[in-house]
């Protein structure tokens, strides 16, 4: 691919619900706006692309109760399995996996990202957020645009020295940036110079 590709993956684990269509509609919308926000941060030049055009629906191999006992949220093994199922290693992942978890009761996993290429970024990475989160968090999209972040590279603006609540960077935790579900913050987060020069180091 021309450049970084998303791929939204609902991820069932074993025995768990596969009712996913109010999801599906809002999560293609929050996806839609995570990507219209990266054109406008980047100055029209360049955004990801979405892999397809539905979420797909994976079913774990593992039950629920196994994925919650991961010291990691489960990050790990969704990777080895995505990888697998799509016959991707590692290295070669042309795919950032965004990993809604289906956890219809309880904010499970803690969201998170990160490239799975040991952070040289031709393109592979994971996002895991809860099923939960995208139903009933407020700031859901604020909190995609930022670990979107994390699976292209970037890293938090305190390793630059900067205030993790009080700095611009989508890369803070600044709550003045929070998102209100549908209805965007009066003043959304932004890349910052160390955010671009970052991005600029990966394909």
């Amino acid at each position: 691919p021309s450049r970084v590709e998303v791929l939204p993956v609902f991820f069932v684990p074993q025995g768990g619900t596969q009712s996913i269509q109010s999801q599906r509609d809002n999560l293609a919308h929050y996806l839609t706006w995570a990507r219209t926000r990266y054109f406008e941060m980047l100055q029209f030049r360049s955004t990801f692309t979405l892999a397809d055009s539905l979420p797909h629906v994976y079913t774990g191999t593992r039950t629920n109760s196994f994925y919650q006992a991961q010291t990691d949220g489960g990050a790990s093994v969704y990777a080895d399995e995505l990888l697998t199922f799509y016959g991707y290693s590692r290295f070669n992942c042309p795919y950032v996996f965004l990993v809604v978890y289906m956890s219809p009761t309880s904010p499970f996993p803690t969201g998170g990202g990160r490239p799975i290429n040991a952070g040289f970024n031709t393109g592979g990475g994971i996002v895991i957020l809860s099923s939960y989160d995208l139903d009933n968090t407020p700031n859901f999209e604020s909190t995609l645009q930022h670990e979107l972040g994390h699976s292209f590279g970037l890293p938090h603006v305190d390793v630059y020295g900067y205030d993790m609540s009080t700095n611009a960077s989508i890369m803070s935790y600044n709550p003045s940036h929070h998102t209100n579900f549908f209805h965007p913050s009066l003043t959304p987060g932004i890349l910052i110079p160390e955010n671009l020069r970052d991005l600029s180091l990966h394909r």
